[in-house]
This record gives structure tokens, sequence and C-alpha cells, in this order.
């Protein structure tokens, strides 16, 4: 969840831009038009945290994949400290006394505090601490010219943390409903284990260094499924499943379809294959009880070994290659047929 939350930052080029610049249009405007040092400075601190985002906010783009959390973090910080400035310069501005500094750093606060709080509900503790902590140099400044309107400025706050815990609530309902679609469409209903949706998914997530696929078709299940009907046959696909994860653990465990399953060993699992092979074999093929009695199954096993980096869809043709090679030579054999990216 709290993946899915950062994800729905303000971490990519465009929106990091376009807030900075808002931001340093206020900066700009106090260095403009009062030629002060503090002024100058503030505008120079905004230029320098908008390279600190930018930088590696290009390059997570660049890769094409979700931003890095340390990523993340560090634009959070910057941000965190841009908008920490941004309310002692907006308060400055407005102590100046230039009528067109007060209506622009007005405006401004006004903008940060609407905005800043809902649009961070990800995080509320942390919204609803920008908004103060930028708020009440303001309200300080506006305070002594009207404690009326310094007020305003608090119910104003208390209205923005209000929407921001309301925008987190509703933001959380919305990621777990996601994840829970996204759970039923890449899941197998009968076995628990990932179908092939979901199989393409893991394997798009997986690091791209060495690996290895067990394609696995079981012998004898269509007899099993016509003596006992369909009931039974999905108890034992079921209780096959089951074993292959206790097979595997920690390692991807897929049902194709039908009885075709599919185990992948990604980085220093990848070279117990042999290993993980003769125990799938043997779990898979000891008697499974049911209500009209034990049954056994066996199984054919094909075996690609390669990189991840080249594609998965290679390994799986291999793997499927590797199976039907087993199945014409003998039943309850394993057949292996490494990549040559694997050599």
């Amino acid at each position: 969840m709290r993946r899915d939350l950062l994800d729905t930052m303000m971490l990519r080029p465009v929106g990091i831009l376009t807030a900075s610049l808002c931001v340093m249009l206020m900066s700009g405007a106090a260095a403009w038009t009062t030629r002060a040092g503090w002024a100058c400075a503030w505008f120079c601190a905004d230029a320098l945290i908008l390279s600190i985002r930018m930088v590696p906010a290009i390059r997570a783009s660049r890769s094409g994949a979700r931003v890095p959390e340390a990523t993340a973090y560090v634009i959070i910080v910057s941000a965190c400290v841009m908008f920490t400035i941004f309310g002692i310069g907006c308060a400055a501005s407005f102590m100046t006394g230039i009528e067109e500094l007060r209506i622009a750093a007005t405006l401004a606060i006004l903008g940060l505090v609407g905005g800043l709080g809902p649009r961070w509900a990800a995080f509320p503790r942390l919204g609803i601490g920008l908004v103060v902590v930028a708020s009440v140099p303001m309200m300080v400044a506006i305070g002594t010219l009207s404690l009326t309107v310094a007020g305003l400025f608090v119910v104003l706050v208390v209205h923005a943390a209000s929407l921001t815990m309301q925008n987190n609530r509703a933001l959380r309902a919305t990621l777990a409903a996601e994840r829970a679609a996204r759970r039923l469409a890449e899941t197998d209903a009968l076995t628990g284990l990932l179908n092939r949706t979901g199989l393409d998914a893991a394997l798009a997530c997986m690091p791209q260094t060495a690996a290895a696929l067990l394609f696995l078709d079981l012998d004898g299940f269509k007899a099993i499924n016509d003596r006992y009907g369909h009931a039974a046959g999905d108890r034992v696909l079921a209780e096959v499943g089951a074993r292959l994860c206790a097979v595997a653990p920690g390692h991807a465990v897929a049902r194709l379809g039908g009885d075709e399953f599919v185990i992948v060993l990604s980085g220093e699992g990848a070279a117990a294959t042999a290993a993980v092979r003769a125990a799938a074999r043997d779990r898979v093929t000891r008697p499974i009880a049911l209500p009209e009695g034990d049954v056994r199954v066996g199984v054919s096993i094909g075996a690609a070994a390669g990189l991840l980096a080249d594609g998965a869809q290679p390994l799986l043709a291999d793997a499927d290659a590797a199976l039907y090679a087993a199945k014409r030579r003998t039943k309850r054999r394993a057949a292996v047929r490494p990549r040559a990216a694997a050599a």
C-alpha cells in the first residue's frame, strides 16, 4: 500500500516543473520588485531545489519504470524544503508593504493551502504539517495588520486539513479496490496460483538476471477427470498447486490453464533447477486423497534457463518445447533445454 500511495505523489518531471515554476513566480516577483538580497537568495534557492528534484525525476522517467523509493523520497523532501522557504518568503514579501507583493503573497499562500494538503493526501500528516509550516509565517505577518484576517487563515488551514484526511481515506479505499481487482485478474481462482496474466506481470517485475522456468504438465489427469468428475479433478489441481508452492517457496508458481503449471526460479534459485525439478516430480506423483479414494498423477517437466533480460517469452517457449520433448520420450521424465544465453 505504501508503494502505491507513493506513486500518487507528484514525482514525474512535468508535474515537478509546473509546481516549481508556480513557486518561482512568487520568488521571482519578490526579487524583481525589491532587489533585496533575501529575495534574490529565495529565487536562487528555488532554482537549486528545482534542479535537485528534476534530475532524479528525469532519470527515473527515462528508465520507463516506477520511480524508485529512494528517488521519490529525495523529491518529496526537497519539496518540503521548497514549500517551507515559500511560506517564509511570502511572509517577508507581505511585510515589505508593497501592495502588489502583498496581494501576490496572499494569493500564493491561499493557493498553497488549498492545493497542497489535498494533493498530498497520500501522506496526510506530512501534507497537513507542510500547510501549517508554510502558513504560520503568513498568519503572523497578516496578524500585525488584522487579527480577524489571521483568524480566517486558521479556519482555512483547518478546512484544508479536513479535506486532506477525507482525500486520504478515499485514496486508500480506491487503491485497495484496485489492488483487489488486480489480484482477481492475476490469480487462478481454483488453485490460488498466478494465472497467465499474473505470470506475465510477475516476470515483468523480476530483476533482469539469470532465471530458470519449469513447465509442468500432468499425466493421467484426464482419466481422473473422466472417471471421478470435474469436482475431483479440481481437487487434484488444487492439491498439485499447493505442493508446487511448497517445492518452490518464495518463487512464482502459475497455472496456465488445464493441467499445465509453471515455476519460475530467479536469481540464486535458478542454480537449484535440478533439485526443484526432482522435488516437484516427487511431490506431484505422491497419492492424492479424494473422497472416492487415493489417486495418482504423473508429471512431465520441461526446463529452460536463460536471462530475463532477453525476454521471458523465449524462455517460456523453450520450456514448452522441452516439456513436449519429455512427453514424447517417456512420461515422468524431465527434459532440459538450456538457452545459449545461459552458457
